[in-house]
Formats: C-alpha cells, structure tokens, sequence
C-alpha cells in the first residue's frame, strides 16, 4: 500500500525541507511504517519533490523502498501492479534488467519503456507519480475504480498532491477552509453524496480522476488524459451458460492475482456470496488459507452466523468473531476521522475498523473484502426496482414481477422499496429516484434540497438499470465506499484488496445482457451459477441480503450522552441542522436504517468541524 505526496511547480514555491520532513513523518504513522523518504529535483524552468512512506507487502527489502531511480526514470507509488510477474517477463524480454523483487520496479521499468501507454497495460491498484529523464516529462495517475485516493491543490505556486489530505496541507504548510457548497451535497444525498463530484469537503482539493492520468512537459501541465473506456458494451449472441463460464474463469483469475503477497492475508467473512466466494475461490482452487473474521451483532435480527458457520467448516478457516465491547469508541471514531480528514459514510464504517484491528492484531498485511460485488453483480433490493422499471415496456415484465413479487419482495423490510408502482412514479419524476431517503433527510436539515446541483452526474446508459449500476461504480456508492475502506485499512496499515474491482471483470460483465444477473429474480444469478462447487449449498441457495450491519447504539452504548455533546458543540455545524429533532432521534431506543447513517454522518461531520472551522 503506502502513501505518496508531491509537489511540481515553480522553483521558489519548492516545499521547504522542514514541511517536507514533517509531511514524512506524518505520513509513516500510518501508510509507511517500513521507511520513509523522498527525491526533490530542480530543472531549469521548475522543481519537483516526490515524497514516499512504505508498508512493504511484495519484496520487503530496503531495496525496493521509494521514491525508486534508475538511470532513465523516477517512481513514487502507492498500491499493488498484480499482473507484475507477468509484465516483468514482457520487459525482460525487452532486454530490461531487474535488481529486486518487487512491483514497484517493474511499473517503472514499463513507465520508462511506454511511457504512459504502459498505463493501460497495468492490472492493479495504484496512484503514482513518475518523472521520465530522457523526455522531462512527469506523469501523474490513478487507478480505474478509485482503490487508491489521490487529493491534489492546484494552485499559482505549483500543483501539490497526496493520498492523505491531512499530509498534503502539512506540505503545503497550510490549510483550506471547509467547502459548504460539497457539505450541503454530503447531507442532501448521504455517504453518495462524497464522490458526486471531483471537488471535496474541502476549498481548493479535488479528487484526482479514476481511470486517467495527467501529464506535465518540462513543469507545464496539459489535460487529463483518460486510458480506460466505462462504456457498456452488451454482447446480445452469447448465451448463459458461456456467460457463467466467463465470469468464473476471469473472477478466479482476478482472485489468483489479489492473493500475491509476502505477508499474510486477511478476509471479511460474511453469510453473502460475495466474501464466501472470495473464500471459497482462494482454498479450493488456489487452497490458500486466509485468516477470516467476522462480526457477531446483538441484535438477533441480523445475526449471520448460523450461516458462517457452513462458510467456516467448508473452508477449515482460521476463524474468528469480534463484537463490539464498551469503551472509548467515540474517541476511536475521532481518531479515524481526523487522521485522513475524511468522514466516515455509516456505522458499518465503524465496524470495519474494528475487524482491521483484529486483523492487525493476527499480524496481517493484506485485506480482501467483497466490496463492489453487489453493485457490480446487481445484489442490491433498489436495483431488482431498476430492472422491472427498464422491461416495463416489454413481454419479460409480467414473469420478472411475477418472479419479484414472490421470490425478493417478502425479504424487503424498507416499504420505500417494496411498493413497485410508487417507485416507478418516482422514475418518471426524479432522476435520482434510487436514494430511497432523500424525504427523511429533509426534515432534519436547514436548507432546500432541491437547490443542490446533480446535473454533473454522467449519464452512462440510457437504461435505468445499467446506468444505476455504473453510477453505483463509478460515482456513489463504491468510492464512497472505496474511500472509507482505504483510510480505515491503512490507519491500521493494512491494505484493502477488492477482487471484484477487476477492469476485466467489469468488462466481462458490463458486455452480459441484464436478465443473466436478474435470472427469475435470483439476485447475482450469474455469479452464484459460476461459484457453484466452492461455496455450501446453504450460501448460495441463501436469499436474504443482511452483510454487515451495526446500530449506531452498539458503538456508543455508555456513551450517548457524550456523543450528544460531540456532535452539537460547533456553531456553524449546528447552523444546519434542526438540533432539537436530532436530539429526539438520539434519545428514541429504535432507530431506522436511514435515521442510523444520518445520524452517523452527522456525527463524522462535527468532527470535521471541530477541527477544521
């Protein structure tokens, strides 16, 4: 994993060696805990600096530290290139000679041989920056899904970057005030609402784009450049039972790549298909054993693991569940906040942390997780609405209500999305018809809703459910997800590894025609035909969808009458919302879904405040 930060720019605008150095050690608390260092050039018309932590995962020698140089290039790199072996052979071939073990030499070795051709070539997480001697050239990039965070300010002094906001306002040596434009989108449109634009929480930091780079000549920047197309491209001539065999043969690659590392690796382990395939693939095709943990709730009404249980037998794991204990939590949650100035998207969010902590504590280094698998595979209960909604108009609707009605519409507990004619008309009267909460956000905040611009959410496909799919990808909930996931990972320096984020699993799936993932309304039908003799019966014969879930409550239980104090202790935060109703929800002994994550982010957002106003 690791952490970069940077600068490009004017020579007089040049970090100076003191922010550097703090900007380092800030950055080894966390993301670089095995050696920290950086390279600062200066040219003739401009300067860089290319900062580096490392949490060594592949090849863990200080050989293989960074910033990395050789005789024709530059290299700082945060993330894993996990078709490494196999481009490492390309470039031998090419007659290139390696001194180490790792990734990171290999990705600049390609870097110096295609220059930023070679990106497209990459399977992998990463953010880098590269500086090619030869051209004067230096290319910046991330990853196509958002795995790995890059923040960048770009500025008249020069264009500073980093994983970490906190790290990069250190090496700025200032911070930017809070950005109340993104803040109202973060209320209006909940944890979604943290990716529907490129700019952040924060004035003048904005999110570097997935799937592209960005190029500087001699200092001068050009336009991003963007290498991977998103584009759906439904193959209508294959038939189902190719489309299981090419889902299975390239999610079993994707994992194969996922379990390279030298340290041991780490599984969320839930009853759902996504993480029991993830464990199924890994011993019985790869029989690799990972340490899986698991949580178990107090509240019986979703309590997995009757169901784990068949998971953890299966796999002979080295299992273990954690619950939530009493304690300082509300300080634990301060700390993951304020340690990458990012809120936290929900409780499971909290939950998270907690099984990353057991996992560090079983030593650890690499994280898998099933995230992305519902929204990429259809699992979601919104998207069966979606899909009814996208054959209204044709002969497959009366047998996939039927199929609904029957097979999911028992399982559904929120009444917003078990009422199909209500959701329809919403379609036709609000684009963003799939956040089922909007109305009870509104009555709890200060301001109009409907005053808050979305009209720069793409458009991927002019079918609702394909382009909601996409959305979910690529602009709400996974790299709200993706961005939560990474900094909770890495605070206990851990990396999070996501095989379903594969760009050629993606491409595979976005080329199936819908009624594969929807087949007589089993929800990931396609997924669960292509793991069929590695997981039990009892998974994937399993309908109802629980995953993680924890109440607010079960994190702070003593602690209630404190969280009220944290939450409404800042003017300008308190400005927003209708306290008094808030302090209503906190006292009531039930909560609903939508009450526990607005309440949640909430939460994460006075603390930003208390920090940051």
């Amino acid at each position: 994993m690791c952490g970069i930060s940077g600068f490009i720019g004017n020579r007089k605008y040049l970090p100076t060696q003191s922010r550097i150095m703090e900007c380092l050690d800030l950055m080894k608390l966390r993301r670089g805990p095995d050696g920290a260092d950086h390279i600062t050039v200066n040219k003739e018309n401009y300067s860089f600096a290319f900062l580096h932590a490392r949490l060594a995962i592949i090849d863990p020698h200080e050989r293989s530290n960074q910033p990395m140089e050789d005789s024709e290039g530059i290299i700082s790199f945060v993330g894993e290139i996990y078709n490494y072996i196999e481009l490492r052979s390309t470039c031998e071939k090419q007659g290139v000679k390696f001194k180490t073990k790792s990734d990171t030499e290999v990705l600049l070795k390609v870097l110096n041989i295609y220059g930023n051709s070679g990106i497209s070539m990459l399977d992998g997480d990463w953010a880098f920056s590269y500086y090619n001697k030869k051209s004067d050239k230096i290319l910046v990039s991330k990853d196509r899904f958002s795995v790995k965070p890059l923040f960048y300010v770009d500025d008249n002094k020069g264009f500073y970057f980093s994983t970490n906001v906190p790290h990069l306002f250190k090496l700025m040596g200032r911070n930017t005030p809070l950005n109340y434009g993104r803040i109202h989108n973060y209320l209006s449109f909940g944890f979604r609402g943290t990716e529907l634009h490129p700019n952040t929480l924060f004035e003048s930091v904005t999110k570097f784009p997935s799937g592209a780079f960005l190029e500087f000549n001699r200092g001068r920047k050009a336009k991003e450049t963007y290498y991977w197309d998103k584009n759906i491209n439904i193959n209508s001539s294959i038939n189902y039972e190719d489309a299981v065999d090419l889902v299975k043969e390239t999610f079993t690659d994707s994992i194969k790549l996922r379990l390279r590392s030298d340290f041991k690796i780490g599984c969320l382990l839930s009853a759902g298909i996504d993480s029991s395939a993830i464990g199924g693939i890994s011993k019985k095709i790869f029989n690799n054993d990972l340490n899986y943990v698991s949580y178990k709730p107090s509240n019986k009404n979703y309590d997995e693991s009757d169901l784990i249980e068949y998971n953890i037998k299966s796999l002979e794991a080295n299992h273990k569940y954690i619950t939530i204990e009493n304690g300082n939590n509300i300080q634990e949650l301060q700390d993951l906040i304020l340690d990458a100035a990012l809120p936290l998207n929900a409780p499971s969010d909290f939950l998270f942390h907690k099984l990353c902590k057991e996992l560090k504590n079983q030593n650890c280094r690499v994280l898998l997780t099933g995230s992305a698998g519902d929204d990429l595979f259809a699992g979601n209960f919104v998207d069966h609405l979606n899909y009814l909604v996208s054959i209204y108009n044709t002969p497959d609707f009366p047998q996939a209500y039927d199929d609904w009605e029957k097979n999911i519409k028992p399982l559904i507990r929120s009444p917003e999305l078990k009422d199909f004619s209500k959701y329809l008309d919403k379609v036709k009267k609000d684009s963003n018809s799939s956040w089922t909460e909007k109305e009870l956000v509104n009555e709890y905040i200060n301001f109009d809703t409907s005053s808050v611009k979305t009209n720069y959410m793409p458009t991927y496909s002019s079918d609702i459910f394909r382009n909601q799919l996409c959305k979910n990808m690529f602009d709400e909930t996974v790299p709200a997800n993706l961005s939560s996931h990474d900094h909770i990972a890495m605070f206990h320096s851990l990396e999070g590894r996501f095989p379903f984020l594969s760009h050629k699993l993606y491409e595979v799936v976005n080329s199936l025609p819908s009624k594969f993932l929807m087949k007589k309304a089993v929800t990931k039908s396609v997924l669960r035909d292509a793991v069929k003799g590695v997981l039990p019966n009892e998974i994937l014969n399993s309908k109802n969808k629980i995953g993680f879930y924890m109440d607010f409550k079960d994190i702070f239980k003593s602690e209630m009458s404190y969280l009220t104090d944290v939450m409404f202790q800042n003017n300008e935060f308190n400005k927003l919302i209708k306290v008094d109703k808030l302090k209503k929800v906190l006292d009531k002994k039930e909560t609903n879904t939508a009450e526990q994550k607005l309440v949640f982010s909430l939460v994460s957002l006075s603390v930003l405040f208390q920090e940051y106003d």
